[in-house]
């Protein structure tokens, strides 16, 4: 409203639509085919942007019905802004890997998109980087690592916890259990507390790449927990073909959300398992055929 009595509508209207496609891909990019590969989150640096023009001028509205000093107030909030920053330290250069990065090379070159791979990081819940969340889009794996979640979330591999438990108090049986639970084909520690927990459990590390250590599990299992059959998984998106059930029951790895829909109106059901609290997608007596999708309509209803 601001801005309609400086510049012509045109130019308003256009800002308002370009905010809100920003927005709408940083939040909800994730069900947008296409942006799907391409971090949407990262829209939120434009939305932003575009959006300091209009705060900017409601801004300078109010400051000057209340009386005060334009000039003054934008450099004492330039101030406020800059204090934060200047007492974390300032920007910091981000360790990057070597190139080539044998790490990769690793992952590339050793394993198969089929294998699950569990990776440690530092990162995650209560924890300060980000750097594994890019690992299944850059490697093309499933990985069970940090995805750095705004709350917690068990489904991890950080520096002390494996899986919402602490690596002190897995012991040998329970962790080869839920390794098989899970379906982990190839996990990669990252520091001593990990290094040893995976020795006791597995043995010697099959190789070290860098500061991994490289334990393989053997042998892989498949990506159904109960029952069998051929499974393809996309982005929101499970095709499950050739299914056949275990006394009426098939479950797949793949943890169980309530948006979660079966083609032909077939229930998904939660199948409980002790590491995660939403326990893994089950259907009871499934056709040959069943497509599950995430609806994301329902997600943002709850």
């Amino acid at each position: 409203l601001v801005m309609r009595r400086v510049v012509e509508g045109r130019i308003v209207i256009t800002i308002a639509i370009v905010s809100a496609v920003a927005l709408f891909l940083s939040y909800f990019g994730s069900f947008v085919p296409g942006f799907a590969r391409f971090q949407p989150v990262r829209f939120i640096l434009p939305a932003f942007v575009f959006l300091a023009i209009p705060v900017g001028m409601a801004l300078s509205t109010v400051v000057k019905r209340i009386g005060l000093p334009v000039g003054s107030s934008v450099a004492c909030a330039a101030v406020i802004l800059i204090l934060p920053a200047v007492w974390l330290g300032g920007l910091k250069q981000l360790p990057l890997p070597t190139s080539p990065d044998p790490f990769a090379h690793f992952i590339t070159q050793q394993t198969t998109p089929a294998d699950p791979l569990l990776i440690q990081s530092s990162d995650g819940y209560r924890h300060g980087g980000f750097e594994t969340k890019i690992f299944p889009l850059r490697f093309q794996r499933e990985v069970i690592g940090s995805n750095f979640s705004a709350v917690h979330d068990p489904a991890q591999f950080l520096d002390k916890v494996l899986l919402g438990r602490e690596l002190k108090d897995w012991s040998k049986e329970e962790l080869k259990l839920a390794l098989n639970r899970w379906g982990v084909s190839w996990v990669f520690t990252a520091n001593s507390e990990g290094h040893a927990l995976f020795t006791n459990t597995i043995g010697p590390p099959v190789a070290e790449v860098g500061s991994y250590r490289v334990f393989q599990v053997s042998p892989a299992a498949t990506r159904f927990l109960i029952g069998d059959g051929v499974m393809e998984a996309k982005v929101n998106r499970i095709e499950l073909k050739n299914l056949r059930s275990k006394d009426g029951l098939v479950v797949i790895r793949y943890r169980y959300h309530p948006s979660w829909r079966g083609t032909s109106d077939m229930p998904v059901f939660a199948y409980p398992i002790p590491e995660d609290p939403s326990g893994f997608i089950a259907l009871k007596d499934p056709p040959e055929t069943v497509t599950l999708r995430f609806d994301p309509l329902a997600l943002m209803a709850k």
